[in-house]
This record gives structure tokens, sequence and C-alpha cells, in this order.
């Protein structure tokens, strides 16, 4: 049903930033450039989706903070909040989801609507309160920036994520996911009309 949320974006069938892909954005990766940073950067992506424990997730993070891009740091809180039952030091696990916050706050401009619908997604599955307060408006303000870039399963995680949070988006945001909604409505599968439909009825 759709309160169980939709599934998440790991580049399956179709990314919520209208198929680009991520390895363009900007690299956080030291020295080499710009393409030695974006392979480094893929390579961190890989080893953060096989870890299997939100432990393993934080000491990546602690050993690579540095080095470690918005597609990383997205991917990373994500994987966090996904394992983080599953064992790990609380205050730790907590440090890295605020380490991973910051991480996120400092660098929304590179933000694409993929990163940010996993975020919000993630967030919102884990019924996640961030602890710096600053992310969920960061992020609001830069998914309206990018809302035409958003493909269906975007707009329906995003209108889902804001729906479980209890939050209602901006009227700016509001009216991009709209347009966005409309412009890609054909593409649109029955568990993301039912997610959308279900956000709608929620938001009221």
């Amino acid at each position: 049903g759709s309160r169980g949320g939709p599934r998440d974006n790991d580049g399956g069938r179709r990314g919520a930033g209208g198929g680009r892909s991520w390895q363009g954005g900007r690299a956080a990766g030291r020295g080499g450039g710009r393409a030695r940073g974006s392979a480094h950067n893929m390579q961190l992506n890989r080893r953060i989706l096989e870890c299997r424990s939100a432990e393993e997730v934080c000491q990546l993070v602690e050993a690579h903070g540095a080095e470690l891009n918005h597609v990383n740091v997205a991917t990373a809180y994500r994987r966090v909040l996904q394992s983080r039952r599953g064992g790990g030091p609380r205050g730790a696990v907590e440090g890295a989801l605020r380490e991973l916050e910051a991480s996120a706050v400092r660098m929304m401009d590179a933000f694409e609507a993929r990163e940010i619908a996993n975020t919000l997604h993630a967030m919102a599955k884990a019924r996640r309160r961030p602890g710096d307060r600053s992310l969920l408006p960061a992020l609001e303000r830069r998914a309206e920036a990018v809302a035409d870039t958003f493909n269906a399963q975007g707009v329906a995680n995003t209108l889902w994520a804001y729906a479980t949070l209890g939050r209602a988006p901006g009227a700016g945001l509001m009216r991009g996911l709209e347009g966005r909604a409309e412009a890609v409505a054909d593409t649109f599968n029955a568990q993301e009309v039912a997610n959308t439909l279900w956000a709608y009825a929620t938001l009221g």
C-alpha cells in the first residue's frame, strides 16, 4: 500500500533526476582534477552501497568525510538511516547523521532531483527529524529550484516524504511539483500514482 512508501532509487528503472547520471556533478575528491574526483567518488558510492551496517557506513564516513561529494553524502545518509537498527554505537550513528546533514546543507547547491528525493524519502521512512534544522528548508529551496528536472518517481517520492513527515511543501515547491507531475503524467506507474494520491489526501 501507499503507506509503505515508494521504493528507493538506487539507479534501477529510472532515477529521480530525469535519467541524468550523477557522475557529472562536482566532486569533492582531493587532487587530480574533476575527472579523477568523479571516478573516486563513484568508487566511494559503490563502497557505501556495499556497507552491511550503519557502523560500516559511519566508519567509511569518518575515514573519507573530506572526500565525499553531494551524491556520496546523500547515499551515505540514506544507508545509515536504512541500517541503523542493525547495530552500531548509538552516539556514533547520531554523530554521523549530524555530520552528513551538515555536509548536505553545505553542498546543497550541487544536489539534483535524485539526491533531494532520495534524502527526503529516507528521512521520512525512518521518521528522522534532522538534528540540523536548516536541512529541510535547504532541501525545499533546492527542490523548488530544480523542480522541472524531477521525473515521476521523484515527484511521487517527494510528495510521499512530505506527507509522511507531516510537513506541507511550500507554495513554490508545490506549484513546481504539480507542474512537473502534469508534464510527466504519462510516465507514472501504478505505485507512483497511489503514493501521490495518498500524499495529496494526507496533506489535505
